[in-house]
């Protein structure tokens, strides 16, 4: 089970394993496989450790990945706020998703298709919380990322695509939206704002130092993260999209402990938190 920071039983001991405690927007609570009210009381139980559990939009969803010879399929589950079975995420008064079969269409509560049908739909997920998911902000309830065929896309409640279904992946935060394209290891990311204007070309991801320190170094304040246009690199701003170090660096290395080290004309230089420690040149660089 599991207990609040004052020692109340919030889960009761009902759980055959230790599992990560996430708490819903509606108060309720996510365990394991499993779903509680405010109460503590088990509304939902999955045995199946295979399967994920999140609450979207007050409906449970299950996922479970099935595997084939040479290829997988997502296989999906609705539950309503009792634990029952359902067809539909209601997202608005007026629109709704409906899984028919393992499939998705976004429809109106006359069952007129909206948009759709697609293999897969991501939400902003109200659980885990805010702080675990990479749909940040008080925008990341106004889309939803689309998938068909491998490609994805970001479509509104209207059912028209704001970013167009070409990505591999794309995704919503506080400030901006994000389609990103993965060719081989490489990742290619570019970045729009919330009328599917471009902000920032497609450019190439680094990821910096080691792959289990990334480029933001827990304790740290940075939100600066590396890309790459026309052979040169710069640093942009994740909170803002705006660039920090225009695109002329030769390199960018890592950044830990709140120091970064980039390769400007050969040489090395250190760099802080908000890209400073450059020459005074490189901040003018068109």
């Amino acid at each position: 089970g599991a207990v609040d920071k004052s020692g109340k039983i919030v889960i009761p001991l009902v759980n055959e394993r230790p599992s990560a405690v996430y708490k819903c927007e509606d108060g309720r609570w996510i365990y394991g496989e499993s779903v509680f009210d405010q109460n503590g009381n088990l509304i939902f139980k999955q045995n199946d450790y295979q399967t994920s559990t999140t609450v979207e939009f007050g409906t449970i969803l299950t996922e479970k990945i099935e595997q084939k010879e040479n290829s997988y399929s997502l296989i999906f589950g609705l539950y309503d706020s009792k634990g029952n079975k359902t067809n539909y995420i209601q997202v608005s008064d007026n629109v709704r998703w409906h899984l028919v079969g393992n499939e998705w269409t976004l429809e109106d509560n006359k069952g007129r298709i909206i948009s759709g049908p697609y293999e897969d739909v991501k939400f902003k997920q109200d659980c885990p919380t805010k702080n675990f998911s990479p749909w940040i902000g008080d925008k990341a309830d106004e889309f939803f990322k689309v998938v068909d065929n491998g490609k994805a896309g970001l479509i509104d409640k209207n059912g028209k695509f704001i970013l167009p279904m070409k990505y591999s992946s794309c995704s919503v935060d506080h400030s901006a939206l994000m389609g990103s394209i993965l060719d081989g290891s490489i990742r290619y990311v570019a970045f729009y704002d919330f009328n599917g204007k471009e902000i920032q070309p497609m450019a190439l991801h680094k990821r910096l130092a080691h792959e289990n320190f990334g480029w933001h170094y827990e304790g740290t304040d940075c939100t600066l993260d590396a890309y790459q246009v026309n052979g040169k690199w710069g640093l942009l701003d994740m909170e803002t999209k705006k660039t920090v170090v225009p695109f002329c660096l030769d390199d960018v290395l890592a950044f830990m402990h709140g120091v970064g080290v980039v390769k400007y004309k050969g040489r090395l230089y250190y760099i802080n938190e908000k890209g400073e420690g450059l020459p005074s040149e490189v901040y003018t660089t068109k």
